[in-house]
């Protein structure tokens, strides 16, 4: 992690998250005079997993959430229920909350029991709630999850993996799913409702990806590709804190429609 510093948090200007029956929108940019960045998410597939997610009926298990042990690159958002919010290092996620970085940023969760998240820049993902297995949903972006303390599930709109006492890495865009089961022994979860359900066993340095097609192509080992575009922090161990720092409340900027 070394050459990460404290960075003064830019002026990042959160607009809106909406979940539509049809399509979800994120339009979170960096602020710009007479500009504004606007970026359309899947539509059914995610929708469809997002729904799934909310509704499954499951019994209810502990969710994720934890403090912002590091951050660097800037202020991220928050969207909580109706409230659209910006924070930095110290912030309490929540299971429910949709987090959103900008494109220098690079953010660790610590959680009371051990468990770590790395959020990537450009990122969106979604704590889920009501799952029997914590779960993140990856919208867009890089995720990295150090599961230490029990079974945690990563999943995207095509593809997902769950693990305990396992590192795995998630990268979801608007064409595929890649995921790489970097440490530890993993489940493979395709998701979507056009995938096959496989629930294969996976194992250390395997690499999976899922575009438009129904099958997921497995390799051995990642490919150049995505070692290439991975953010270099997600190339260590996430860093794990004995001391966490004192909590931040999120500035809050206005309500979500």
């Amino acid at each position: 992690m070394s050459g990460l510093g404290e960075a003064a948090p830019r002026q990042f200007k959160p607009d809106v998250v909406v979940i539509k029956k049809q399509q979800i929108w994120t339009t979170v940019g960096v602020s710009r005079p007479h500009e504004r960045v606007v970026k359309a998410g899947r539509t059914a597939s995610i929708t469809l997993a997002l729904w799934a997610c909310l509704f499954s009926g499951k019994p209810v298990q502990p969710q994720l959430d934890g403090i912002v042990s590091f951050a660097d690159g800037g202020a991220f958002s928050i969207v909580r229920r109706d409230t659209l919010m910006t924070s930095s290092k110290g912030a309490a996620l929540r299971a429910g909350d949709i987090v959103e970085t900008g494109p220098d940023a690079f953010l660790v969760i610590q959680e009371p029991a051990g468990d770590l998240i790395g959020i990537g820049p450009s990122t969106g993902v979604y704590f889920v709630e009501r799952q029997e297995v914590p779960t993140l949903f990856v919208l867009k972006g890089w995720v990295k999850v150090d599961a230490k303390s029990g079974p945690i599930r990563l999943t995207g709109a095509r593809l997902g993996i769950q693990g305990h006492k396992a590192v795995m890495l998630l990268h979801a865009d608007e064409r595929s799913n890649e995921v790489f089961d970097e440490q530890g022994s993993t489940t493979l979860l395709p998701a979507g409702d056009d995938a096959r359900s496989v629930g294969k066993e996976t194992g250390p340095s395997r690499f999976f990806l899922r575009g438009e097609q129904l099958e997921v192509v497995s390799q051995a080992s990642p490919s150049s590709e995505f070692v290439a575009s991975m953010p270099a922090p997600f190339r260590d161990p996430l860093p794990a804190y004995t001391k966490l720092p004192e909590p931040v409340p999120p500035r809050v900027l206005r309500a979500v429609n």
